[in-house]
C-alpha cells in the first residue's frame, strides 16, 4: 500500500468489513480514520521485517467509533492495535506478539478489551485518558522489557478490570 497513510488497507468510508486478509511488509496494516461501524476480523498483519525501517501500527483507529476488531493475528508492528478518540469499540480475541504496545488505547470511552493474547510486547496494554472500559479475560504474557509491564493505566476512570491472566511480565 502507498498513499497518504502508507497502509496495506486504508478505508475512507463507514461500515466496512475487512475479513481474512493477509497484510505483510507495510508501514500500517489497516487504517480507519473519521469513520464508524467497521468490523475487522481474521486478518494476519505485520509491519516491515527489516530492522532499518520504522514500523507502523497493525490496526490504526482514529475517530472510528463502533468498530469491532476481532480474531486478528498481529506481530512485529509498532503498536498491535492503536485506538484513539474511538468510543463504543470492541477489541476481542486478537493475538498480538512482539510489538511496542500490544493494545494502545487513548482518549476513548465505553470500549471492551476481552479475550486477547498479548505476548512478548514492551507493554501488553497501554491505556491512557479513557473512561468506562471493560478489560477482562485477557492473557498478558512475557511483556517484559526493562520499562515494560503487562498493563499500564494512566488517567483512566470508572473501568472494570477482571479475570485477566498476568504471567512473566516485568
Amino acid at each position: 500500500g502507498s498513499g497518504s497513510q502508507n497502509a496495506g488497507i486504508h478505508v475512507n468510508g463507514n461500515r466496512s468489513v475487512l475479513k481474512n486478509n493477509k497484510i505483510y511488509d507495510v508501514f500500517h496494516g489497516i487504517v480507519l480514520k473519521n469513520s464508524y461501524g467497521h468490523h475487522i476480523e481474521g486478518n494476519v498483519i505485520t509491519s516491515f521485517q527489516d530492522e532499518n525501517f520504522h514500523k507502523g501500527h497493525g490496526v490504526y483507529l482514529i475517530e472510528a467509533p463502533q468498530t469491532i476488531v476481532s480474531n486478528n493475528y498481529i506481530y512485529q508492528s509498532n503498536d498491535g492495535i492503536y485506538l484513539s478518540y474511538s468510543n463504543l469499540c470492541l477489541l476481542t480475541g486478537n493475538k498480538i506478539i512482539r510489538t511496542r504496545y500490544g493494545i494502545h488505547l487513548m482518549d476513548s470511552e465505553d470500549v471492551g478489551i476481552t479475550q486477547n493474547q498479548l505476548m512478548n510486547n514492551r507493554n501488553g496494554l497501554m491505556i491512557m485518558q479513557s473512561l468506562r472500559l471493560t478489560i477482562k479475560e485477557n492473557l498478558l504474557y512475557e511483556n517484559k522489557t526493562i520499562e515494560g509491564a503487562g498493563l499500564f493505566l494512566f488517567d483512566t476512570f470508572d473501568s472494570t478490570i477482571s479475570k485477566n491472566i498476568f504471567k512473566k511480565n516485568n
